[in-house]
């Protein structure tokens, strides 16, 4: 469900979706659409709400779209670059280490990649599981938007397993996803052409295909965007905040509808910069505070903690996943 208040963002900055920095000014969120991002101060009507924020040293983002792999982001630095993808079709050694995750594991390591990928200002998460009903309960009981890619037939015999839509849609409606906000799409191992495809190269679909200069398989299996940023010049902007929103949602538009926004504190180090100097790239290396997070026009992290994620999941989650962790160490 979306907020049922009206929130105000005063004294702010924000990039645009060229990554230009514009501001001060505010930005008026009315129960989850954007209603207005403007310069100057807001209007007598407009300062009317429930909630206010903002402030110096804040800078609004259009919110992120990232991509997981749950079972090997579990695994993250115990693989070689470009690796992940070749896991995910068995011609990697961790493709046998898939191969052994469950279903319990699979939702936990999707609740705590959503996780992080909150903290990362991630504001829609695309997300490529073995169990992909799990995960899009995960997904739900974190409060994210998102995608679950499930594979089809072509994927069967690699890590990834067949799964039929229409039975895994009804799994997770059963698991009490919210099909509303964690929608699904088949996912085809090869054969790249209007849908999603995984080849050994990355992860493919038409609505990235202009913005090759940022290679989608370099988000697997990771969901922080920062240092992609910092290490392309920028040049994954757009990825980021258009193109993967627009593969996962036909018509999305950054600023645009329902709200996906990620407010920033950049008052201190490490990740410090003017906000009226602010651009995509000098945002990383290091990830900066993530104040206020709006996923699909609902708050999910308010002072810097995720509202639906607490502190006995994500330590239940750890539990669950040492043993997986330790394995992927142990074969790298």
């Amino acid at each position: 469900m979306a907020m049922e208040y009206r929130l105000l963002l005063v004294d702010v900055y924000w990039l645009t979706e060229s990554g230009e920095a514009l501001g001060p000014g505010y930005v008026l969120v009315d129960r989850g659409r954007l209603a207005s991002i403007e310069p100057g101060e807001p209007g007598e009507e407009e300062q009317y709400a429930e909630m206010v924020a903002g402030g110096l040293g804040r800078l609004v983002l259009p919110g992120m779209a990232g991509v997981a792999v749950p079972e090997l982001y579990v695994a993250r630095g115990a693989l070689g670059p470009g690796e992940a993808p070749r896991a995910l079709l068995g011609s990697s050694s961790a493709g046998s280490l898939l191969e052994e995750v469950g279903v319990a594991e699979s939702y936990y390591a999707t609740l705590v990649a959503a996780w992080d990928a909150m903290l990362n200002g991630i504001t829609r998460l695309i997300v490529v599981s073995r169990s992909p009903a799990a995960a899009a309960q995960a997904l739900s009981d974190a409060g994210l938007t998102g995608l679950v890619l499930v594979p089809d037939d072509t994927c069967r015999g690699t890590p990834l397993r067949g799964h039929a839509l229409d039975e895994a849609m009804e799994e997770a409606r059963k698991k009490g996803a919210d099909m509303a906000r964690v929608h699904m799409a088949p996912l085809s191992c090869g054969g790249c052409g209007d849908g999603w495809c995984l080849d050994e190269n990355g992860l493919h679909h038409p609505a990235l295909r202009p913005h090759g200069e940022a290679p989608i398989e370099w988000l697997l299996p990771t969901t922080a965007p920062w240092s992609l940023l910092y290490a392309t010049h920028g040049a994954a902007w757009r990825l980021l905040v258009e193109a993967l929103h627009r593969a996962a949602e036909p018509g999305y538009q950054p600023y645009r509808g329902a709200a996906h926004l990620a407010v920033l504190d950049l008052t201190q180090p490490p990740a410090w910069v003017p906000p009226v100097a602010a651009c995509p790239a000098c945002l990383g290396p290091t990830a900066p505070r993530v104040e206020t997070l709006i996923s699909g026009g609902r708050v999910v992290v308010d002072g810097g903690e995720p509202l639906q994620v607490g502190a006995t999941a994500a330590a239940e989650a750890a539990a669950r996943l040492e043993k997986l962790a330790l394995a992927a160490r142990t074969r790298s």
